[in-house]
């Protein structure tokens, strides 16, 4: 019977600091009303009240539905199985939690490219600390759902093994991708300068980095 992997420091102080900071900011954002009228919140739940299986929704609500249903449907459909759609509190905190989940692909993700946990650890941290992060996730809006998807897409591209397993992955990323957000196309487009761009080797690291030609 083979042991258990242990952890290494890095890997617990980034375990930690993830479950910090989704408490923190799910206490940040909890809060029964919109933080904002001027952004899109206010039709990812109106498509999420439709979508909900839980509660029907509203007859202003549905009615509304054919106007605001212009936006990719993973979201909202999230937000209605988690049982959020009718409860906005709820709705802020699901969203802080996906922004949260960010940071370990994150970490794994820096220790593919940096070769050294305690730098990527270091990046998730600073992360954290970025005041645009805390102001934008007052919104209920996809972008984290979008994040987390990106960071783990990255994740599987930078591994080592190529089968077929990993390709169907990879679609199953993407195509979440595409009914999160639709402006996917441009990553799709900088994916494949991604892989088109020649590597260059990191002098500090016998791992190649990729790094855009002339940067």
């Amino acid at each position: 019977m083979r042991d258990a992997p242990r952890l290494a420091p890095p890997d617990v102080a980034v375990m930690l600091l993830t479950v910090a900071f989704a408490a923190a900011c799910a206490t940040f954002v909890w809060q029964p009303s919109l933080a904002s009228f001027a952004d899109d919140s206010v039709s990812y739940l109106v498509m999420a009240q439709v979508f909900s299986p839980w509660q029907p929704a509203a007859q202003p609500v549905a009615e509304a539905f054919v106007r605001e249903a212009f936006y990719p449907p993973l979201f909202p459909m999230v937000l209605a199985l988690a049982g959020a759609a009718h409860d906005m509190a709820f709705a802020h905190a699901i969203t802080a939690l996906l922004l949260a989940g960010c940071l370990p692909a994150l970490y794994l993700l820096g220790k593919r490219w940096l070769d050294n946990k305690w730098a990527a650890a270091v990046v998730v941290a600073v992360t954290t600390l970025l005041p645009s992060l805390w102001i934008h996730v007052k919104g209920i809006l996809s972008e984290p759902l979008f994040c987390l998807l990106l960071t783990v897409t990255l994740c599987v591209l930078e591994a080592e093994q190529n089968d077929r397993k990993r390709q169907w992955i990879l679609a199953a990323l993407m195509a979440a991708m595409v009914l999160t957000r639709t402006r996917f196309g441009r990553f799709h487009d900088a994916a494949s300068r991604f892989q088109r761009e020649p590597m260059r080797c990191c002098p500090r690291s016998s791992r190649h980095l990729p790094m855009r030609r002339g940067c």
